[in-house]
């Protein structure tokens, strides 16, 4: 038998079979990626983002305080509502009927009620009881003081109709025609709604020369023999044709509820220190809210000039506390109880304040968490503005509060890979957490002995690449 003799395999043979000698070897062994690699395998991981938490303390804003004399505060509001029953009205009677929330508003809390008469007194409009009482009165304790309300203001209209508001109000409020539902401590607010001015034609005051009521100072006068003092414990308000000269645009509405401009009217509103609105308005919550905060506060009010905590709103009457009940409404300090007249009044409190924050990182928008002290925020709770890398806290923060910010450093995932030199790319197969990778979809730079991927592998992927 013929032997075969076996020929010894040089070291340079020995490296190509093998793909790794040389300088290849050290340069393979040099790829962080790389945590393993046999001739046929590399296996490599895409990076983790690391977690950063920032956190801060919101800066305590210090004691705002508000001083002031009480004069006189009442915790009762009796408002007499005037409104007109001429033909122009219906509308307007509406639209004043589904306003008593706006009414309210900032004098809800307080024991609150509500007269209602017209400006006629050859209305016929109210059977049974004197022309010049209250037709109907709206209180507090009414179990539906809404609908209450809404069938009082609507008094109906007349055809031939009689413009005497002032006289009518002030019989309203006179002790010896009609008072017998006022209250002697309470607030008297005087709410006149007509679109026709007293005694209907201006200045000349023609339908009543010499009447009693022809100008605003009879119901000021009526007013003030209540025993309050005028512009603090009583004032008139009105929603009427604005003044000017009859015929004129701002007194003709376009929806037609307009008509003699309410001269009169605003002259009472002036003398007593009122507000008054336009009967051409579509909608009259913004003057009745204006009313109601205007009557809110004079009736035992502090306005906040920032937003308090509550828990730190301390009141003090000649320096000691004061345990009465208080409620904040519209940003004011609203006190139910009636505070003692003629007395110094301190409100102090500290503000929250929003604050905004600079995160050391660019984070993943994403991944932020945000917790003030140990309660986490929803989205809505914060906002994060990327160009500024700026967080901003929605509501109001206390002073010494933490605020801990966590999220995921933005920092680019990677799409290239060292796998080293391959002699058959064609033959390359790669795969991401297992699953196979297209052949389309990842690219071999012979150049660069890198293997590129057309979307990039999710954080922490594990990738191998078969060479």
């Amino acid at each position: 038998m013929m032997k075969r003799s076996l020929k010894p395999i040089t070291a340079a043979a020995l490296c190509v079979a093998l793909y790794a000698c040389g300088q290849d070897t050290e340069y393979l062994h040099r790829w962080d990626t790389v945590t393993h690699r046999d001739p046929l395998r590399v296996d490599m991981l895409q990076l983790r983002r690391p977690l950063v938490e920032d956190k801060f303390l919101a800066p305590d804003t210090g004691v705002i305080s508000v001083s002031q004399d009480t004069g006189f505060t009442f915790d009762k509001v009796d408002i007499l509502m005037v409104v007109d029953n001429s033909p122009s009205m219906d509308v307007v009677q509406r639209k004043l009927a589904q306003n008593l929330p706006s009414l309210l508003q900032y004098i809800g809390t307080k024991d609150w009620q509500i007269a209602v008469v017209t400006g006629d007194p050859t209305d016929s409009n109210r059977p049974g009881a004197p022309h010049n009482c209250p037709r109907a009165l709206v209180k507090k304790s009414d179990m539906n003081a809404e609908a209450v309300f809404a069938a009082a203001v609507n008094v109906g209209i007349g055809q031939e109709v009689v413009q005497r508001g002032i006289r009518m109000a002030a019989r309203a409020v006179s002790a010896t025609e009609c008072n017998t539902w006022m209250r002697t401590d309470s607030f008297l607010g005087v709410i006149i709604v007509s679109s026709e001015d007293n005694c209907k034609f201006g200045p000349a005051h023609t339908e009543c020369p010499g009447e009693p009521g022809q100008t605003a100072d009879y119901l000021v006068n009526a007013m003030a023999a209540t025993g309050r003092r005028m512009d603090r414990g009583a004032r008139v308000y009105a929603i009427i044709s604005p003044p000017g000269t009859l015929g004129s645009p701002q007194a003709e509405c376009a929806s037609g509820e307009g008509g003699y401009p309410g001269n009169e009217y605003a002259s009472a509103v002036t003398l007593t220190r009122g507000i008054w609105g336009s009967i051409c308005d579509s909608d009259y919550a913004p003057t009745l809210r204006k009313i109601s905060k205007d009557i809110g506060d004079l009736v035992g009010s502090v306005k906040f000039d920032q937003t308090p905590i509550l828990d730190t709103v301390k009141v003090t009457i000649n320096g000691r506390p004061w345990a009465g009940r208080v409620e904040i409404v519209g940003g004011q300090l609203v006190f139910v109880d009636r505070l003692p007249q003629d007395s110094n009044l301190e409100v102090s409190y500290r503000p929250f304040k929003p604050r905004s924050f600079n995160l050391t990182r660019a984070p993943v928008q994403d991944s932020i968490q945000v917790r003030q002290d140990n309660l986490s925020l929803t989205g809505p709770s914060f906002n994060f503005a990327p160009e500024t890398k700026t967080i901003s806290i929605a509501g109001a923060l206390k002073g010494g509060e933490l605020i801990r910010v966590s999220y995921i450093e933005d920092i680019p995932l990677l799409n290239q890979f060292k796998v080293g030199k391959v002699l058959e790319p064609e033959l390359m197969r790669c795969f991401v957490n297992g699953k196979e990778v297209a052949k389309g979809e990842f690219t071999y730079k012979n150049e660069s002995g890198d293997v590129e991927f057309s979307q990039q592998p999710p954080e922490g992927a594990v990738i191998r690449c078969d060479i």
